[in-house]
């Protein structure tokens, strides 16, 4: 009897934790769940002035910051259970979108219940007060601007209707549209067969609101009815991204106490989380996990990665380059000394150029840090790691190609071209502190061009060029002046810089030709009938004897105009021409050292080129080596 009690007794016990395994595994599961999800989603409910009682939803996009506010005001047909796609569907986009059960018979009654979420909005921790569009679709469209129309002091940075109607409290205004209260800038989004509010009620309020003076765009959809039908998911979306583009970014930075960044450096950072797309909460995280001085120098990083980094890079990677980079900071003089903000986009940022992206940096510093261990400013540091290089590298100008290679794929090849071994060089020097960027440098006598790099020296407080390639050209080897230079472009630390040259983005690059080279400023102006013509390609050319270089392209501002910096002509003129596929206005120009010149270039001129003609000869001779 005992026995079977002991054994009903142990089966219970089992059975128990079997069930208490579950359970935990279930909430587990839910917390895992909830961890996971993109949106953080906040049931509310709010009093109005008379005591009454509303319901609200707001889906916020993760991670939780500063975010833009949608309303969305639905119509007849809809409640707040229907209408949680729409707002997921905002929110997506990274704003926060809140919706509302309201009276669809009162005006007045309504008009309260949109008084108490315009109050409770402005002091939600997760709102940007002044980044609120109100979207309304029917009959929420006629309640929304029918309560603007009696509260003209409250309005949004945006309203968007959707099917709505003419207001019969807008009849007032038509013989006085000067004295219209709403100034906001207006979307009207109508279906031309909208068979409860007829098309030409949408048209007449566009009329209406460009006479008044207020902003206003009418989109009618063809084919159409009130509830746009098929289309009306592509309707909505294309709303979401109306609002996403007509409104302030979200704030991330506002979620962070103590933050360093200076007002550009937020709008920066901002930039870059809402172009990483989902892929921003891996950065947030990268983010969120590190302490001052480290989190600045992780935000900064951040706000210069191109697009393909923002959505790949692990906050893992970011992590431990931050931390690497930090640690150098902390231990060598060369890297302390450094301004910090050359220290943020040209030591700890993980990417330079255009090669694969890897964690380069925590497998060279281990390699490196004996040879570094008792260097004492930035030309010993980097002597010692250019005489480590090329102890494990040669130069094969015509053999292995460094193309799509990583710096440690460069590295176990054993041998490389002049761009292999300036993106290694880099990715070796970066690793050890030492504030390091690859340059391309652009012949005046050559079709091709070569790859050096630039140190920051902190002695000497300036960019100094080196060629990493050749065996015997170490940090104090006076070799800049031995071949005729046009240009040496170097990448700016900012996003844009991958695959600028393919695509002639002068303007991606620092041009930092004056530092090593004599060399002349240049003014381009580009005229349409004497009137500034701006976002217009300037291409230069160079004569040389293996045929016409080709520069990379500039393009003129806002004033038409581009400021250029070029090496002191050698043997042959430079082109300037606008570049565009038929005949246009060029000009030849002698370049001397430490002199400015004005170049004007004319749309409506039409000279033919005759590219197998001698260019004119130099009026000065060059006293450099050719």
């Amino acid at each position: 009897m005992d026995i079977d009690k002991f054994h009903i007794s142990r089966l219970f016990s089992i059975r128990h934790g079997i069930t208490i395994l579950a359970l935990m595994g279930f909430f587990a599961a839910l917390i895992w769940a909830k961890n996971e999800d993109l949106f953080e989603r906040v049931e509310f409910s709010l009093k109005t002035a008379n005591s009454g009682k509303i319901r609200g939803l707001a889906i916020l996009p993760k991670p939780v910051a500063k975010h833009p506010v949608v309303i969305y005001i639905h119509g007849d047909g809809e409640s707040l259970l229907t209408i949680g796609k729409t707002l997921r569907q905002i929110s997506e986009l990274g704003m926060a979108a809140v919706g509302i059960e309201y009276n669809q018979t009162n005006q007045a009654a309504f008009d309260e219940q949109f008084l108490a979420l315009h109050n409770y909005i402005q002091q939600q921790p997760w709102a940007e007060n002044n980044a609120t569009a109100w979207v309304s679709s029917s009959l929420g469209a006629q309640r929304t601007l029918g309560f603007m129309l009696n509260q003209p002091g409250i309005q949004p940075q945006l309203l968007v209707r959707m099917s709505g109607g003419w207001v019969p409290g807008l009849n007032p205004f038509t013989n006085q549209p000067s004295r219209f209260p709403i100034h906001c800038p207006v979307l009207l989004i109508h279906a031309e067969n909208d068979e409860v509010f007829p098309v030409k009620d949408a048209t007449r309020l566009a009329n209406f609101l460009q006479v008044a003076g207020t902003p206003v765009s009418l989109h009618i959809l063809p084919d159409r009815g009130h509830d746009f039908g098929d289309d009306r998911g592509v309707v909505f979306r294309a709303m979401a991204e109306y609002c996403r583009a007509h409104l302030p970014l979200t704030d991330y930075t506002a979620a962070l106490p103590g933050c360093r960044l200076n007002a550009d450096e937020c709008q920066r950072f901002n930039v870059a989380m809402q172009r990483a797309g989902r892929h921003q909460r891996e950065l947030w995280k990268a983010v969120i996990s590190t302490r001052e001085p480290e989190r600045r120098t992780m935000m900064m990083v951040i706000g210069g990665l191109e697009d393909y980094d923002l959505a790949h890079i692990t906050a893992a990677h970011l992590k431990e380059v931050v931390h690497i980079e930090w640690q150098a900071r902390r231990n060598y003089p060369w890297c302390r000394d450094t301004p910090l903000d050359i220290f943020e986009k040209f030591t700890a940022n993980p990417r330079f150029y255009e090669e694969p992206i890897e964690n380069f940096q925590s497998y060279f510093s281990e390699r490196l840090r004996r040879e570094v261990k008792y260097c004492r400013n930035t030309q010993e540091a980097s002597d010692a790691v250019w005489k480590w290089m090329h102890q494990m590298m040669i130069w094969n100008e015509n053999g292995i190609s460094s193309a799509g290679k990583t710096p440690r794929e460069i590295l176990n090849a054993g041998a490389s071209d002049c761009e292999g071994l300036a993106v290694l060089y880099t990715a070796l020097c970066r690793s050890v502190g030492l504030p390091e960027r690859p340059t391309m440098l652009i012949w005046q006598n050559y079709l091709s061009t070569h790859y050096c790099t630039e140190v920051w020296s902190v002695q000497e407080k300036r960019w100094r060029e080196l060629d990493s390639t050749a065996e015997t050209r170490t940090y104090n080897a006076n070799w800049t002046l031995r071949v005729p230079k046009a240009m040496i472009l170097t990448p700016d630390g900012e996003r844009g810089g991958w695959n600028a040259t393919a695509e002639n983005r002068l303007e991606a690059f620092i041009n930092t030709i004056d530092l090593v080279y004599p060399s002349g400023k240049i003014l381009v102006k580009v005229l349409d009938h004497g009137v500034p013509a701006a976002h217009q390609s300037v291409g230069i050319q160079l004569p040389s004897v293996k045929g016409l270089i080709f520069i990379p392209q500039s393009h003129t501002d806002a004033n038409g105009e581009i400021n250029l910096v070029l090496g002191e002509s050698a043997k042959f003129p430079y082109r300037f021409f606008i570049d565009k596929p038929d005949e246009t206005d060029w000009q030849w120009l002698e370049v001397h050292a430490n002199q400015t010149y004005h170049v004007v270039l004319n749309l409506e001129n039409k000279r033919p080129f005759d590219a197998s003609a001698p260019p004119p000869p130099l009026f000065f001779t060059n006293s450099l080596t050719q």
